[in-house]
């Protein structure tokens, strides 16, 4: 009788400990999944003086939204004004909800004009404590034969409606 109380405990035990323990690997993991990253990406790192790339942020898994313009912008795009021409900033949000788990997403996109040949770096972008890494452009002067494209830039914000 003894030895059945006590092999009864130890079961109830080992389930407690099992139970416990994939609660914590739970944790660890959703922690992990859930996780924000911030990152910045260009269309091309090689490209003539007289052509454009295009230039994106992107924050995942975080409750901040991305903002260049408006109210309380987050991101400060004026730091690319040095070395290139900025278009006007194009902002998306999405939230998809998967397996009874939310991802959200924010990104920016903008057009980016050299003003100068040689090598032009996009400095890192820093937000919530997360930080994009720098990208380094390698911008070719225009070749005498190439013909120059134009380009035409219009945009509309509040400040002008």
């Amino acid at each position: 009788m003894v030895a059945s109380v006590y092999d009864r405990s130890m079961a109830g035990f080992l389930v407690y400990s099992i139970a416990t323990a994939a609660i914590i690997m739970g944790t660890f993991v959703s922690a992990a999944a859930i996780a924000s990253s911030y990152t910045a990406s260009v269309d091309r790192k090689t490209l003539f003086l007289d052509e454009y790339v295009l230039f994106k942020l992107s924050l995942v898994n975080s409750e901040t939204r991305l903002r260049a313009q408006g109210e309380s912008p987050n991101v400060d795009l004026s730091v690319l004004t040095k070395d290139f021409e900025v278009g006007v900033p194009q902002a998306s949000h999405q939230y998809n909800i998967n397996r009874n788990r939310g991802r959200s997403s924010s990104v920016i996109s903008v057009a980016l004009f050299p003003k100068k040949s040689g090598k032009l770096v996009i400095p890192p972008f820093t937000l919530d404590k997360v930080q994009t890494d720098p990208i380094t452009l390698k911008v070719i002067p225009t070749p005498p034969e190439k013909v120059p494209e134009v380009f035409s830039r219009s945009g509309v914000t509040q400040s002008t409606v």
